[in-house]
């Protein structure tokens, strides 16, 4: 079931010793263990230490093996060659290889000083060392007896160390029986590099079923730089990719709202196509939070459900959370539901520790139908939000869309007469339907119907192109005040527009460069002209106010909804400018600016007060640098020429070294009059080049207010089998009250699990382009 499962790490020898047969079938297997007591590490035979390379993360360098697949067609095909010094053959059937024994085949090879095949019992008996070796693992055991026609055997003093990924480990005896079962006592297992046992995985017995897909374990421990710190008498895991039931690796943390926090997952593999977690969460100043996910994946439909709750000690009062989700096709249409809602509007403020979440303002709730063909989509929906932004008054919250219904229809109603796609022009009719109904309590309610039918006309050649365009908008509104009857509002604007532009380019050179960079002049016009309409009677249901950072630029609509359709007699003046690299096309610089002429005053607009009469429009700029060295650089910049002031301002900076993930710088100043003025910096960077040690960071800061909103630091260190992560975060949700702080620890046995904090998806959601 492709992206449900949660699996726990089982034992390398599962996956090793079964696989290995000492008759006509020389098995193999892949691996991932772990290694024994130190003190008793000369009692077993010794397998030759792997290449290191302290560059990688798991500090082995080993070459992938090909995969199980071809492996195993490749040693079907191959035949079996078996080489030594001398053969005695008894008249009792005994046959004893004698000196610089070889067997092999394929990648397969086991070589022994002596094996006696005793043909009436059907045995491989081998009293000296034995080492086995394929593609993915190196075997050794002291001696050894095996049968020949399943492949049972008992192994004494059995090492063992798998390729890729790296383990190593040790076992006292392995014995193997029918059906894929081993059964280990005193077994050892480390993903560590010889001479590291940082971690490593112990039991006193130990029983895996490859048919299955299970282990058990008798009196197993946990060993930490030696040191035993988790212990079970017994324990049942998964050893494949199969998902099973049981314990995740639990998280805990710290912050100033919430205290000490301990979660402990518990994973229910339900069915196939269905599976379950249930956590409960403990933190010291809130109480036990009771939390459960469900999730479900099959060909026709998808989905998942999320619910917790909360008997809050600070707020002394029951708090909870729903999210559901839900996607699907049925009868050829696609549905798409979902639903989300919270207590109180500081749940997430006092119970999330993600910024993402804390910065929520409204949950939207929906559900939706559609389908479509070549020409044409229609879409049945309905939409309602809960505002979790306690600042936000009652009558700037979002309004319920119970239903809306949308059409839209395209096509040539020439059929090609006037030109083609292939010939660059070509006519195209579209129409668009939608009808509204909208609610909310305590306020004006009503419904909307809006069509737009419009033609066009494209014409596209390499050096321009030209687009005019012709629709009339009529919309209709039955409004509802509060306490009064309800009337109708009708509005019907003819919208006209002329778009087109010019296309120039040229090859410039630059001082020392190898090759001429392209560079292109683009300018662009649009012509838009919409006459006057009153508006005032219109109620806003969907319609906040006008299009921001020059969006309105090359735009129909000056606002961001249909309430309000602006009137207009302009035109939209543009370039944009681009240095092509020709060898692989790469856009090194590119400028645009843009400005917009009226030759009318504006009169719509959200308030009837606030007409504009500026003759032009700020200036819209925007650059974007990107040389080859991993320096990024985006500009954007809007002046008023009348005022001569900066209405807004975005500059962004990253350095991220060509090929290195684990490297990123960003910088980034962001301006808005009268409302924002910030800077944000960040990074992720290793501080040695062993990239033992790695620090990441951000600080985002106020200049209006001459505060810090978000200061966030990680330190993380990385071995070769381990890795741990310290995380500090202190947020500013509310520049009037007092920030979080929260203490974030990861530690990540590899190969095993990772416990605690989940710094990294904290730190991948903080710091633009962090990958490690």
């Amino acid at each position: 079931m492709k992206g449900i499962g949660r699996v726990s790490r089982g034992f390398a020898l599962a996956a090793v010793l079964p696989s290995v047969g000492f008759g006509g079938d020389i098995g193999g297997g892949a691996a991932t263990g772990m290694e024994p007591a130190t003190a008793a590490a000369d009692a077993y035979p010794i397998i030759r230490p792997p290449a290191m390379d302290y560059s990688r993360p798991s500090c082995i360098a080993q070459p992938n093996p090909p995969p199980g697949a071809i492996l195993r067609q490749t040693r079907l095909r191959s035949a079996t060659v078996v080489t030594a010094d001398t053969v005695e053959a008894k008249i009792n059937r005994q046959t004893t290889l004698d000196g610089d024994v070889a067997i092999a085949r394929a990648d397969q090879t086991i070589t022994a000083r002596r094996v006696v095949i005793d043909e009436t019992r059907g045995e491989l008996v081998i009293d000296d060392p034995v080492a086995y070796e394929d593609a993915e693992m190196r075997i050794a055991a002291a001696r050894a007896r095996a049968r020949r026609d399943n492949g049972a055997g008992d192994f004494h003093r059995v090492a063992f160390q798998s390729k890729a990924p790296y383990a190593r480990g040790t076992a006292a005896t392995a014995r193997i029986r029918d059906g894929g079962r081993v059964l280990f006592d005193d077994v050892r297992d480390t993903p560590c590099p010889p001479g590291d046992n940082a971690w490593r995985i112990a039991a006193r017995r130990l029983e895996l079923d490859r048919g299955r897909g299970r282990g058990e374990g008798r009196h197993v421990w946990l060993e930490v730089f030696g040191a035993p710190v988790v212990y079970t008498p017994y324990i049942n895991f998964p050893i494949d990719d199969r998902r099973q039931s049981g314990l995740l690796a639990p998280t805990i943390g710290y912050s100033n709202r919430r205290g000490a926090e301990l979660a402990t997952p518990v994973y229910w593999n339900i069915a196939p196509d269905q599976d379950a977690t249930i956590y409960p969460r403990l933190m010291s100043r809130r109480g036990l939070q009771l939390g459960g996910e469900y999730r479900y994946l099959n060909r026709r439909d998808s989905g998942e459900a999320h619910a917790e709750y909360l008997s809050d000690a600070v707020a002394d009062s029951d708090r909870w959370a729903v999210h559901y989700q839900h996607r699907g096709r049925y009868g050829g249409w696609a549905f798409n539901s979902g639903l989300r809602r919270v207590s109180d509007e500081r749940y997430f403020d006092d119970l999330s520790a993600a910024t993402a979440l804390a910065s929520e303002r409204h949950l939207q709730s929906h559900i939706a139908a559609s389908r479509g063909g070549d020409n044409w989509r229609a879409q049945v929906s309905a939409q309602n939000y809960q505002t979790i932004d306690e600042t936000i008054a009652a009558a700037d919250r979002p309004y319920a869309r119970v239903p809306t219904i949308r059409f839209n229809m395209n096509s040539d109603p020439f059929n090609g007469l006037f030109g083609d796609d292939l010939s660059g022009g070509r006519f195209t009719a579209a129409a668009t339907v939608e009808f509204s109904r909208f609610d909310k309590a305590d306020a004006l309610t009503g419904q909307r119907a809006d069509i737009y039918p419009h033609i066009r006309w494209r014409r596209r050649h390499p050096g321009y192109f030209i687009e005019p365009k012709f629709g009339v908008r009529h919309t209709a509104y039955a409004v509802k005040p509060v306490a009064e009857p309800e009337h109708t509002i009708k509005r019907t604007v003819p919208i006209f527009s002329i778009d087109g532009g010019l296309y120039f380019d040229r090859f410039i050179g630059a001082a020392g460069a190898a090759a001429p960079l392209q560079q292109t002049l683009e300018p662009r016009f649009y012509y838009l002209n919409v006459p006057r309409r009153e508006q005032s009677r219109i109620p806003l249901f969907d319609t906040g106010g006008l299009l921001g950072r020059g969006a309105a630029l090359f735009a129909e609509n000056r606002f961001n909804g249909i309430d309000r359709i602006g009137d207009a007699d302009r035109i939209d003046v543009g370039v944009a400018s681009r240095f092509i690299d020709p060898a692989d096309g790469a856009e090194k610089l590119t400028v645009v600016f843009g400005q917009t002429y009226y030759f009318r005053d504006r009169v719509v607009a959200i308030d009837p007060d606030s007409a504009a009469d500026a003759a032009v429009s700020p200036i819209t700029a925007a650059a974007r640098y990107r040389p080859q060295n991993g320096f990024t650089s985006d500009l954007e910049w809007r002046w008023q020429p009348d005022t001569d002031e900066t209405e807004l301002a975005v500059w962004r900076m990253r350095y991220r070294p060509p090929g290195d993930k684990a490297k990123v710088i960003n910088w980034a100043y962001r301006y808005n009059k009268g409302y924002l003025k910030q800077t944000d910096a960040s990074l992720s960077w290793p501080l040695e080049r062993a990239r033992r040690w790695h620090i990441a960071g951000r600080w985002n800061y106020s200049l209006r207010h001459g505060q810090t909103l978000d200061a966030l630091v990680g330190v993380e260190y990385e071995s070769c089998c381990w890795r741990a992560r310290l995380g500090y975060n202190r947020r500013v949700e509310d520049i009037n009250e007092s920030a979080d702080a929260e203490m974030m620890l990861e530690i990540e046995l590899k190969g095993l699990g990772d416990f605690g904090h989940e710094v990294d998806d904290f730190m991948r959601a903080a710091i633009p382009g962090y990958d490690r």
